[in-house]
């Protein structure tokens, strides 16, 4: 009879925890929900007022423009998201935003310049809104012009032709880099940094390693190539590396259950034999 006890015991114990690890999953997967659903309307705001500034910049109506990239700039400092980001690549898009307010702030500004950092903004902005089809990655082709260009002239040793190619890629990665940050590691470009520093030096230089340079210039290419071309992260591991509470509750009760389950089944069995 004591036996027969401890078996029903077991058993409504296992009948408590099963309810206990649904309802907080619940609590949690409806919080989990809310939340992503604020998330998510936040980042449609960011992205339909980095359009709106470019479109009124480009109109000619800075003002209003200012005044669409101070909501923005106060929606981001709040905005969550479930990838990692570098602290590098932050302080890049917190740059590129600051950079945009001072060219709007300015008593006569530059509409060249204020197009510049306002087109900065929005590719920022979709890198974060739309990160498996960002529009930097659309640039591809008009890159790799680029790069193939410099490496012409560097193959014909034409300095001033060098200069003029680097300084028009330089700047188109310039406006890509806070958005290319977002999804690649603070080493990458830390590496593409050092070769545009290379390259700079030779085409200013005065006596020109074209060998060094054409060499610099290969590097470049295929590490743009793997830039625009490479694979995504794994969404399972995505999912896995945000530390999600479903995640790991689930995995807590499956394991606690099996081996209370596999605890009662032995309790029971024995029961059975002595019986």
């Amino acid at each position: 009879m004591k036996k027969k006890w401890k078996q029903w015991t077991i058993i409504i114990f296992l009948a408590i925890f099963s309810s206990f690890s649904q309802t907080v999953a619940g609590t949690v997967t409806a919080a989990e929900s809310e939340g992503r659903n604020n998330q998510q309307n936040n980042m449609e705001t960011l992205d339909r007022l980095s359009q709106e500034i470019v479109t009124l910049v480009e109109q000619e109506q800075l003002a209003h423009a200012k005044g669409k990239l101070e909501q923005l700039g106060e929606l981001f400092t709040h905005i969550g998201t479930e990838r990692r980001i570098s602290i590098e690549a932050l302080e890049l898009a917190t740059q590129t935003i600051v950079q945009g307010k001072k060219a709007l702030a300015d008593v006569t500004p530059d509409k060249k310049e204020a197009i510049l950092r306002a087109k900065q903004i929005r590719i920022l902005v979709d890198a974060l809104s739309h990160p498996n089809q960002p529009i930097w990655k659309s640039y591809h082709s008009t890159y790799s012009q680029q790069v193939g260009e410099m490496m012409n002239q560097a193959g014909r040793s034409r300095q001033e032709g060098l200069r003029k190619s680097l300084q028009l890629n330089y700047q188109l990665y310039s406006t890509l880099k806070p958005a290319i940050a977002l999804n690649q590691t603070p080493s990458t470009i830390q590496m593409m940094d050092s070769i545009y520093q290379f390259i700079n030096q030779q085409a200013h230089g005065q006596d020109v390693d074209w060998e060094a340079t054409q060499n610099s210039l290969q590097q470049l290419q295929e590490v743009t190539g793997n830039l625009f071309l490479g694979k995504e992260q794994n969404t399972l591991a995505l999912y896995m590396n945000s530390n999600s509470p479903i995640a790991m509750i689930s995995m807590i009760s499956l394991i606690l259950f099996t081996a209370l389950s596999y605890v009662a089944w032995r309790m029971y069995r024995g029961t059975r034999f002595q019986m």
